[in-house]
């Protein structure tokens, strides 16, 4: 019986010293899948925190019913771009107005309950997409159950005070866009068009270097599709380039001549 108690005792004591044994490689392990902060998201952080502060700031002073959404708003409409701040800005807005128009319309009905708040939902979310409001499509269902879930008085005053909010956020994370660490689409898309160019140039040369045997490049294909990935993100970036003051006309032209020649080059390479 000893010698049974002393065996358990061992094998506790075994298991212990391997469990103490491995913890610093967990830990080892887990601090690896952490990655450092970079430059771009601690711009954006920091634009994000300062334009949601401003905007329940100023709801306050205004005297706006629940300000806090207008925090979230300027959450939301923070990005990494002038042009994609103004897009994300005129999606929330519009989303949020048509999604409230639904919800009181739905409101307006001589029932209500569980049942029209959910077919409410799917009005919202067929007609927001109709609408090519596909990126707020889901926000702007949100914005009807502030309606729908609870009819009652309030829910209009709710529902007039988010219709409010949401464009004081949106409109103050612009201005903080453009006033604080200012980045425009435009110049982002034309650097990352000289980077396809060279990198376009660099493939071809280790291809021709593979093909007479003077150098071994079993990364060509990693690279062309990087290449060709970073080329397809272009587009969106022309789309925030068109909404950006100053980018407009012949300027506007150019850039998408540019787009559309590199797109080409990058379909070559390939």
């Amino acid at each position: 019986m000893a010698t049974t108690q002393q065996s358990a005792a061992d094998v506790r004591a075994n298991t212990g010293i391997a469990v103490a044994r491995e913890r610093p490689a967990i830990a080892a392990a887990a601090l690896g899948r952490l990655r450092r902060p970079t430059r771009s998201s601690l711009e954006f952080a920091a634009k994000a925190a300062v334009a949601t502060a401003i905007a329940i700031w100023l709801g306050n002073r205004i005297g706006l019913h629940d300000s806090y959404w207008a925090g979230v708003s300027a959450v939301v409409a923070t990005a990494g771009t002038l042009g994609a701040s103004l897009g994300a800005a005129v999606s929330r807005i519009s989303a949020t107005l048509v999604g409230l128009a639904i919800g009181l319309a739905a409101f307006a009905l001589p029932v209500s309950g569980v049942l029209v708040a959910g077919a409410t939902i799917f009005v919202a979310l067929t007609v927001l997409p109709a609408l090519s409001l596909d990126a707020g499509a889901r926000l702007g269902a949100g914005s009807t159950l502030i309606v729908t879930a609870l009819p009652d008085h309030s829910a209009i005053s709710d529902a007039l005070a988010r219709g409010a909010n949401v464009p004081l956020g949106c409109a103050v994370a612009v201005a903080v866009g453009l006033v604080l660490l200012p980045h425009r689409a435009a110049e982002h898309l034309r650097t990352g068009l000289a980077d396809d160019i060279e990198r376009a140039g660099e493939l071809i040369r280790s291809a021709l270097q593979a093909y007479l045997g003077s150098a071994v490049a079993v990364d060509l294909p990693d690279r062309v599709g990087e290449l060709t990935r970073a080329s397809s993100a272009h587009a969106a970036a022309l789309r925030d380039a068109a909404r950006e003051p100053g980018e407009r006309g012949a300027r506007l032209q150019r850039l998408q001549r540019h787009v559309a020649a590199v797109g080409e080059l990058v379909d070559q390479v390939h």
